[in-house]
């Protein structure tokens, strides 16, 4: 990372990444990095089309789920969903 190397002073980190970072997965040791502040402190929203008999995240199980593209961070948060 720029920040860990000293090239920047503050930055902006994606939340995934950045979780990994701090507790040290795939990783040497976890950084010594640190938050100072989150900017978007809500989660994503899940939405079904009008009908849907889906109320819970529970329901999806088995479906077709659309997370949004490859690089997006819903996407890589997605990957970490267990029910």
């Amino acid at each position: 990372m720029l920040l860990e190397q000293g090239t920047l002073d503050v930055a902006l980190a994606a939340s995934l990444p950045a979780r990994e970072a701090f507790e040290g997965i795939e990783r040497d040791a976890p950084t010594p990095l640190k938050i100072i502040t989150a900017i978007y402190p809500t989660f994503g929203t899940f939405a079904v089309k009008r009908g849907c008999p889906a109320n819970t995240f529970s329901d999806l199980v088995g479906q077709k789920v659309a997370w949004g593209t490859k690089s997006s961070g819903l996407t890589l948060l997605g990957q970490e969903v267990t029910v």
